[in-house]
């Protein structure tokens, strides 16, 4: 019984960050009596062996591996530093401090091993198990399909960097968050990037922190991509194609208000209503938009450079907005083939 109230009275315990391989992490005990020999084990997290030496206490982990021992300084404050083996497996770990001389373990603190998918690994997710070792990816290099999954909510918390293929497929996501991937691939869609295809109950893709990717969206439901971070874009696709029959709440949107410079864009029928990239001031690659009957407001006010093809093929798109986009004869050749050039609004430069 004393040593049960001694091990749920240490509420201070374990701190650790993840566990990325190949690097050495600091592990921080608080709490402990002060000038002690702190005892770190790691495991399973789960209810564990109970030692004699604990005097009935039990550990909080399976399979438990000591990792070290450290004497508390006079704040009760032990610290470790750990390496982290390469070859770790992509698991979540259970860390618990031991003080043996009072008998008492402090609740368990569990954290993940993170790694990354090398280049020409592929890693296919259809299963529980597949989805649990890509989240405890930080880095893509190889190529990761997410397939047949009937997780509404997605989320890869420790994603930073994609420089390989991630797409999803056919899953059953309404929400996919990505709040720690900062770069994704920038190759063409036809090479495969970051891909989102057919996933007909998608609603919303976040990804607060991501600055360059190229974004390949085809046939979903009616997504909003929200990028307010993002700055240079690749080839960017919007499209409903793979999705039929369409309808109108099949839009959709793209909310990137600090995107500057993309290398191609194409948008067809994706039934975007509007188009509104505020801070776009370069397009290396032609912009397309094709094949929309709902959009009406299209704004590229920072545009200073597109040296192929602006195509604008929407029939019920204002001239006058396509005006703005065209103003100053910045860009170098406009395709206004079903657009309604008239003479109250004429568009500058465009070629009907």
């Amino acid at each position: 019984m004393i040593a049960w109230l001694l091990a749920a009275s240490w509420a201070a315990g374990v701190t650790a960050p993840p566990l990325e391989r190949s690097t050495t992490v600091t592990v921080t005990v608080t709490g402990a009596p002060a000038g002690s020999a702190v005892d770190l084990v790691g495991g399973t997290p789960g209810t564990g062996p109970c030692p004699p030496v604990l005097g009935g206490a039990c550990l909080p982990v399976r399979s438990p591996r000591w990792l070290g021992r450290q004497v508390a300084d006079a704040a009760g404050v032990a610290t470790w530093s750990v390496r982290v083996p390469a070859a770790a497996p992509l698991v979540d770990v259970g860390l618990v401090a031991v003080v043996q001389a009072s008998a008492s373990v402090s609740p368990v603190t569990v954290v993940p091993v993170l790694g990354t998918l090398p280049a020409g690994q592929t890693l296919d997710v259809a299963t529980p198990a597949t989805w649990r070792q890509l989240q405890h990816l930080v880095r893509i290099d190889g190529d990761v399909t997410v397939h047949d999954l009937p997780l509404t909510t997605v989320a890869l918390p420790y994603l930073t960097r994609v420089d390989g293929h991630l797409a999803f497929v056919d899953t059953a996501a309404q929400a996919i968050a990505l709040p720690a991937l900062r770069t994704g691939p920038r190759t063409r869609c036809e090479t495969g990037a970051l891909d989102l295809v057919r996933n007909l109950a998608l609603h919303t893709v976040d990804a607060p922190a991501l600055e360059a990717t190229s974004l390949c969206s085809w046939g979903n439901g009616p997504v909003t991509y929200t990028l307010p971070a993002l700055r240079t874009a690749g080839h960017v696709v919007l499209s409903s194609v793979g999705r039929l029959p369409s309808a109108p709440t099949d839009a959709v949107a793209l909310v990137a208000p600090a995107l500057e410079t993309i290398d191609a864009l194409d948008v067809y029928y994706a039934r975007l209503t509007a188009l509104d990239l505020p801070g776009l001031a370069t397009a290396n690659g032609p912009i397309q938009l094709w094949h929309d009957d709902l959009l009406t407001d299209l704004a590229l006010p920072a545009l200073g450079s597109a040296p192929l093809l602006v195509t604008v093929d929407d029939p019920v798109l204002s001239s006058c907005v396509v005006d703005a986009v065209v103003a100053g004869g910045a860009v170098g050749a406009v395709d206004c083939r079903q657009v309604d050039v008239d003479a109250a609004c004429p568009v500058a430069g465009c070629t009907p």
